[in-house]
């Protein structure tokens, strides 16, 4: 009977491992390419939406213009000038920039709607 909490551990963690491997391999990593406004960017998801919104939020991140500004302004406080984090990265320290990105990011998705944009996305 002592050694059943010593084992459920093992058993816990081995079922863990399992449960990843086999939801892990049923996932498509997707490829989606983005073109707005003359300006392109790609980025991978799993599954296709996921492709197609990672490509916003990096088209965002790397091309929107209100959002660039919005950074440059952060770089040029004493925290900004301090980042090392990637671009993409450093508008989740920037105040409300996650909130900009990610409306940058419907932004995008509703021009791929309506045809102002592309998405082109591959899957294997």
């Amino acid at each position: 009977m002592g050694e059943l909490p010593t084992r459920r551990p093992i058993l816990l963690a081995v079922l863990a491992l399992a449960a990843l491997l086999a939801c892990g391999s049923k996932r498509k990593t997707c490829r989606g390419v983005i073109t707005y406004e003359g300006k392109t960017f790609n980025a991978t998801g799993f599954g296709k939406e996921e492709a197609k919104s990672s490509a916003c939020l990096g088209w965002c991140s790397e091309h929107d213009r209100a959002l660039d500004a919005m950074h440059r302004a952060w770089k040029a406080t004493p925290q900004g000038s301090r980042s090392k984090d990637t671009k993409f990265g450093e508008f989740y320290s920037m105040p409300n920039g996650r909130n900009a990105l990610h409306s940058c990011k419907a932004r995008c998705l509703a021009a791929a709607s309506t045809g102002k944009a592309t998405i082109a996305v591959t899957c294997p």
